[in-house]
């Protein structure tokens, strides 16, 4: 199974863009970009209109251009060649991107701004040598770079933003200056020089151990390595991004250690090879999304605090329903702000509670309940169980058809229907 993302979608204008300006400084001749003696700055949306970004396959920046304007080439998909000049210092926002024929582009090194999504979906991108002078790599600059082979992070790199290489599936080859004052190299991974986190992994890694000390797996850091059979953590790992593992599609087993306290969002998509997950910390959190291996059939948990959303498992092939240690903690135990939630993966997993913890998660969904009501598996709880009485049964209605939340109200009115006379509504109280 192979879960694709998409990290967005370039080439989409604000409205006034969408039709060529009466007046443009800028032209496109014979394919090539015409561009003004003089120019200092490439302006925004400079060849992003509709009438030439689909023209544009060159573009020879003159000398004296410092500054390129955020989507100055946005969505320009036929560009096959570009040359930067010596004294360009900025590059804006999505500035090329979507430029999915863009083979190569040297930047001098004169560069020190490099906005984000810059190089958002250049999908023939196969190489780039980021300048010596750049400080950061803000968000999402090169995600979506599916071709894109090798990058070298350079001494003066002091912070990488979010989903930088995200979803770029062929980044065989990573590295950091050795200069770095903040990053580092380790066993094809790029850690911080704490060797707290880990950024990213290169795509061609079949087994990794991850070094002792790490806390946290970035967001997306082994999204698409795909030949990734073996994944080894130490015991110091808390905290596993959103998208970690996405689309690791070799892989068999993961054995998360005791200290992991949250599982994000779509971690394990993609990977369906996945036959089995076991996860031996205390107390846990598993997001939506998790997993949706066609081959995964069991998932242990050694915990008795754990949280298990109901959407963890995703798409109708996969199978696996999880297997909790015998839960003891009750809901007291669980901090205010995940309250809702353990009640929410109680009332789906509630047969496999201990009797005095299921009576303290009933006691709590009880009284609290409107608060609670707006989640679909507690409130058909809720509704089975006759919690909801009929004095209170028309404001719930009527502050689910506010909220438009039509698939509540249907089962609030279908609850009112079967289970009072309008009589009986009628003397009630308001909330």
């Amino acid at each position: 199974m192979n879960r694709e993302e998409h990290p967005g979608e370039a080439g989409v204008l604000p409205e006034e863009m969408a039709q060529e300006p009466e007046e443009n400084t800028y032209q496109v001749v014979d394919g090539k970009a015409v561009i003004p003696e003089g120019t200092a700055a490439i302006g925004e949306y400079a060849f992003a209109g509709y009438s030439l970004r689909g023209e544009l396959r060159e573009a020879l920046l003159p000398d004296g251009v410092v500054s390129i304007g955020a989507h100055a080439f946005d969505g320009c998909e036929n560009l096959t060649e570009i040359k930067l000049p010596e004294g360009l210092t900025s590059i804006g926002s999505s500035a090329f991107s979507g430029c999915r024929s863009l083979r190569k582009i040297e930047l001098p090194d004169s560069v020190t701004e490099i906005g984000s999504f810059a190089f958002l979906n250049c999908e023939g991108l196969t190489e780039i040598r980021l300048p010596e002078g750049l400080t950061k790599l803000r968000d999402q600059v090169f995600s979506g770079c599916r071709s894109l082979r090798a990058l070298k992070i350079p001494a003066a790199v002091q912070a990488i933003g979010k989903n930088v290489f995200k979803a770029c599936a062929s980044l065989d080859e990573i590295g950091v200056d050795a200069g770095n004052q903040k990053y580092r190299e380790a066993d094809g991974m790029i850690l911080t020089k704490a060797g707290k986190n880990v950024v990213v992994c290169r795509k061609d890694k079949e087994t990794c151990r991850i070094p002792e000390g790490v806390v946290k797996i970035n967001a997306d850091a082994f999204m698409d390595c795909r030949r990734l059979e073996e994944i080894v953590f130490p015991e110091s790992v808390k905290d596993i991004g959103e998208r970690a593992f996405m689309n690791c599609e070799s892989l068999e087993r993961v054995k998360l250690p005791r200290r992991v306290e949250a599982l994000r969002g779509k971690a394990f998509l993609g990977c369906g090879r996945l036959q089995e997950a076991e996860f031996f910390a205390a107390a846990m959190i598993l997001e939506a999304h998790i997993f949706d291996s066609p081959a995964l059939r069991q998932v242990r948990f050694a915990g008795e605090k754990v949280y298990v959303s109901p959407k963890a498992f995703e798409g109708e092939t996969c199978q696996a329903e999880p297997v909790l240690a015998a839960p003891k903690a009750p809901i007291s135990e669980f901090p205010a702000a995940l309250k809702p939630l353990a009640a929410e993966g109680f009332v789906k997993y509630r047969e496999e509670y201990e009797p005095e913890a299921a009576a303290s998660y009933v006691k709590y969904i009880r009284s609290q309940r409107k608060k609670l009501w707006m989640y679909p598996d507690i409130l058909r709880f809720m509704l089975e169980e006759k919690y909801i009485p009929a004095g209170e049964i028309s404001d719930f209605v009527d502050e689910a058809a506010r909220q438009q939340k039509t698939e509540l109200a249907a089962m609030l009115l279908e609850y009112r229907k079967k289970n009072f006379s309008q009589e009986e509504v009628d003397k009630g109280f308001k909330l």
